[in-house]
């Protein structure tokens, strides 16, 4: 099926009611059209774009809501997070990337989005499952996060957690010139170069 903003447009309705079940297959039509689609076209599909190189974009439906964050090259990530069901499935140029997931009823066990940390690798938190410094009494802020850093060239992804003495509240990556990654525990421990582990080139 030849996707057009017509028919995007179409899919996109039957994503706004579907079910749990049927989203998948819905998912599966449109994605690779988001995530190349001229922005004219988005905007015939009924996104809302201010101006052309604008680098989030979303699209709030009944069932959830979808994103498309974009590179200055125009490489995009495209999330969907389904209302009351997790965190975000995430695809980078149209290939999905596979992210933890909870094990009893498969909902992603992400952030609801993330950023671009270079020009090919996106990163988006994760939860620890019982990090012994979640503290939720102080609610979100409280709480720890690990990253799962992904290559929109290669699919192949990567997660890194806090150890048990770690506190990472919103961590962060930045590529280093030997192509290895440095991991920072929040943005004033990048801002003191403080970092926290380095990451191989994965």
């Amino acid at each position: 099926m030849t996707i057009n903003a017509d028919s995007a447009r179409a899919l996109l309705k039957a994503l706004d009611t579907a079910s749990a079940a049927d989203e998948v297959a819905l998912l599966a039509q449109v994605v690779p059209w988001l995530a190349q689609a001229p922005v004219d076209e988005l905007r015939n599909a009924g996104w809302w774009v201010r101006r052309d190189d604008q680098p989030l974009l979303q699209r709030s439906l009944a069932s959830g809501m979808l994103a498309i964050q974009r590179t200055l090259a125009d490489l995009r990530a495209v999330l969907w997070v389904r209302w009351g069901h997790g965190g975000a499935a995430l695809w980078l140029d149209g290939r999905a990337i596979e992210v933890p997931r909870d094990p009893d009823d498969g909902t992603p066990l992400t952030a609801d989005i993330g950023t671009w940390a270079g020009d090919h690798v996106y990163a988006i938190e994760v939860p620890p499952t019982n990090h012994p410094l979640s503290d939720w009494s102080h609610g979100f802020s409280g709480e720890q996060y690990g990253l799962l850093l992904a290559d929109a060239r290669t699919g192949r992804s990567h997660l890194e957690m806090p150890r048990p003495a770690e506190r990472w509240k919103n961590p962060q990556a930045e590529a280093a010139e030997d192509g290895t990654w440095r991991l920072f525990a929040d943005g004033e421990a990048r801002a003191a170069g403080q970092v926290a582990r380095t990451v191989p080139a994965f």
